[in-house]
């Protein structure tokens, strides 16, 4: 009964790893609602790039989670909600960027493994770097603290922003974008290998800003393992992410809307036991103010 506990707590790490991680594939997620007004460029400009800009994102996620073992399905649903402050003001040809995280709210009870504490103690932390106008962050600083959610955090957060070519992202175009991060789940190292294939819609109107519609489809692979319960487990599956983007004529991401698919399979090497697991997420990401 034990080494089964275990693996019950194994499941919900790795659905905590999918709110932080997976959400941030292909840029962000979200249902779009608008931007500040005063920022909005009144007409579509030729192709879209990251000027400077200051918001505040609203980052939701809805997370279920089944797994099969000893002949038993247990499924665990996991929703949280948090703020992200972002601003971006001039450095030269790219932008200096904070992204500082506001509050955390879960959603109903949380599933085996999974604390409260673990997402308040990452209230308050602040992740920097310097971006480019087509998206590629350097000089990344991590937010400082401990806990689970707040490494997720740090491995996510150099990804927020959706890369696009050179030039900017234009109506028609088509482009493609590779990425791999290591993030913590439980006592388990995970790495993710994503490859995104982006194609841009035509601008149009969304609470009267101008914004471009891309879509995205990613195709990724995890893959790790580490001690948890006492015993060694072990973790690969890969996965299937459609996106819908909007990005904003003023120079800024004003949403996006994500739905993911993971299947997944854990392995207890002392005891020989693969235990499949399939993750369903939805993540919304929109511009609140």
């Amino acid at each position: 009964m034990k080494q089964k506990s275990g693996f019950r707590s194994a499941a919900a790490a790795v659905l905590t790893l999918g709110v932080a991680a997976s959400s941030f594939g292909c840029g962000a997620a979200g249902t779009p609602s608008g931007a500040p007004r005063a920022q909005a460029a009144p007409a579509p400009p030729a192709s879209f790039l990251y000027r400077p800009f200051d918001v505040q994102y609203r980052v939701a996620s809805q997370n279920h989670t089944e797994q099969e073992f000893g002949g038993q399905v247990n499924a665990f649903d996991l929703s949280l909600a948090y703020f992200l402050g972002a601003k971006a003001t001039p450095a030269g040809d790219a932008l200096q960027v904070s992204l500082t995280l506001d509050s955390v709210v879960p959603g109903g009870p949380l599933p085996p493994g999974v604390n409260a504490s673990d997402f308040q103690s990452a209230v308050g932390a602040t992740f920097s770097g310097v971006l480019s106008p087509t998206g590629e962050m350097s000089s990344f600083q991590e937010g400082k603290g401990t806990g689970q959610f707040l490494g997720q955090l740090n491995a996510s957060m150099p990804r927020f922003f959706t890369h696009v070519p050179a030039g900017g992202a234009q109506t028609g175009q088509t482009w493609s974008d590779s990425t791999s991060i290591s993030t913590p789940s439980g006592g388990l190292d995970m790495q993710i290998s994503t490859k995104t294939d982006y194609v841009a819609g035509s601008w149009s109107a969304h609470d009267g800003v101008q914004a471009l519609e891309v879509t995205g489809i990613s195709h990724y692979t995890i893959s790790g393992g580490g001690m948890q319960g006492g015993a060694e487990i072990t973790v690969d599956g890969s996965g299937t992410s459609h996106a819908r983007l909007l990005l904003g004529a003023g120079g800024w991401l004003l949403g996006q809307t994500s739905a993911d698919t993971t299947n997944l399979t854990a392995t207890v090497l002392a005891m020989g036991a693969i235990i499949p697991v399939t993750q369903i997420r939805y993540d919304t990401v929109s511009v609140v103010r």
